[in-house]
């Protein structure tokens, strides 16, 4: 069995359970195939970053930009809204808004939209982050229709 064939095996294999398509390891060695040269995909400074996990969960997918931590991904940042917003951190955290070379939550709309306000009430944003303000974001949350926890107190859903 050639080479070729295992591959195309593996990498059927691979998409029909749940790989991301265009997403996962296997998509960025065939965009770099399908690159003229492999010099010229890395030619561009933001590639490398794009290609982290840190571009995907967090947004930061840009080289060179102002960062406001020292960070292991301190040459990595998010350089637009754009960049959060294709995160995951905007889709469970509500980080949606660049500042300062980092995603944060920068409204309430993006803090309702996410994961953390529908699964625990943090549904408004207030200085980045997405977090309980009242009674109301409790009440939106899987914690009041399951656990009952449909108060605000001290930043979490409580029980009344």
């Amino acid at each position: 069995m050639g080479a070729a064939l295992v591959l195309a095996l593996f990498v059927g294999a691979c998409r029909g359970h749940g790989a991301p398509s265009g997403d996962g390891p296997l998509a960025s060695v065939s965009s770099v195939a399908a690159a003229p040269s492999a010099s010229a995909a890395l030619a561009d400074p933001n590639e490398r970053c794009r290609r982290r996990r840190v571009c995907r969960y967090h947004g930061r997918c840009r080289a060179g930009e102002h960062r406001d931590d020292d960070s292991a991904d301190g040459d990595c940042s998010a350089a637009s809204d754009e960049d959060c917003l294709r995160s995951q951190g905007c889709k469970d955290w509500g980080l949606c808004h660049a500042w300062r070379g980092v995603c944060q939550a920068g409204d309430d709309e993006h803090c309702r939209s996410a994961w953390i306000c529908r699964t625990k009430g943090h549904c408004s944003a207030r200085d980045g982050h997405c977090v309980v303000r009242d009674d109301k974001d409790c009440r939106r949350a899987e914690l009041c229709k399951y656990a009952r926890k449909c108060s605000a107190q001290n930043g979490r859903c409580i029980r009344d």
